[in-house]
This record gives C-alpha cells, structure tokens and sequence, in this order.
C-alpha cells in the first residue's frame, strides 16, 4: 500500500506506462485473490493518477477500467437462475459452461472487486477534474450513484435480500 502511494507521489502525471502497468488492476481471476478487493480501489485510483490524460468522464471509460474476466463472472452472477438449458441464450449456456466447472470462483471477491473497481475510477474522475469544477464530470458522478448506474455497470439489485 505504501508503494503504491510513493509511486504516485513520484510519477503522478507522468504518463509513465511502465509505472502505471506495475499499479494496473489484476487481469484475471486467478490473480484477484491475491490482491485484497480494498487495495483494488487504491490500485485503480493510482493508475489514473499516472495515466493522468485518459481518464474521461464516460461510462464507457468507468467501464472499460474493469476487468474483462470480473464483467463476465459478475454478469453471470447477476443473471437469474437457469432451471432449463433448453430455455437459455447461447451467451447463457457458454456462461454456464464457464463457471459450473469452477468450484474456487470466490464470487463474494468478484462482487467486492468489481464494485471497488468502479468506485476507484469514480474517485479518479472526482481528483482530476475537482479543480477544474467541471460541470460535466460533478453531473456525470451525481446521476451515475449506484442506485441508478446504466446498463454498462448492472448493480444485480435482485440479488440483495
């Protein structure tokens, strides 16, 4: 944690690509158990803070910050049970095929991941661009809460009891 912050410290605004690849969010699964899901916010946040020019305020960009394998294990986890194969999409099925072989997916760390994967970009749009008093990115950040995040981020508010 304190060599993620002296690297900030030391190349904010660098636009330094190897710096910013050593602070990058784990790409796989497998490599987010190694990494607790609170550091993943630190992580995301000192990343933009070197890679100062591509953070955007666009859900694309808030998207794209997240991991390929955690969007695909947290859509299946957000898709409603499947009793019938028969009844599913192909999508559906290739999820399936995915995830009923894995039995070590900790989904509670997909879930915690993903979401403080979002927050941290969030908390880099807000750094970059609270000097600036934007009026487009404190619009952005107010109407994209979790409680109404578009279809590019699902919040799975049928899964919380």
């Amino acid at each position: 944690m304190c060599a993620s912050c002296a690297s900030v410290a030391r190349y904010i605004r660098s636009e330094n690509v190897v710096v910013a690849s050593r602070l990058r969010v784990p790409q796989t699964l497998f490599d987010l158990d190694y990494v607790r899901p609170d550091l993943l916010m630190l992580r995301m946040v000192a990343h933009s803070l070197v890679l100062w020019s591509g953070v955007r305020p666009a859900v694309e960009w808030v998207a794209r910050q997240v991991p390929a394998p955690v969007v695909d294990a947290f859509s299946y986890l957000c898709q409603r049970p499947i009793y019938d194969l028969s009844e599913a999409t192909e999508e559906q099925k290739r999820q399936y095929e995915r995830y009923s072989r894995i039995e070590n997916v900790d989904w509670n760390n997909v879930r915690e991941a993903r979401s403080n994967i979002v927050t941290g970009a969030c908390m880099a749009l807000g750094l970059k661009y609270v000097a600036l008093s934007s009026f487009f990115a404190s619009c952005f950040l107010r109407i994209n809460q979790p409680t109404n995040l578009p279809t590019y981020l699902p919040t799975c508010r049928w899964l919380v009891p």
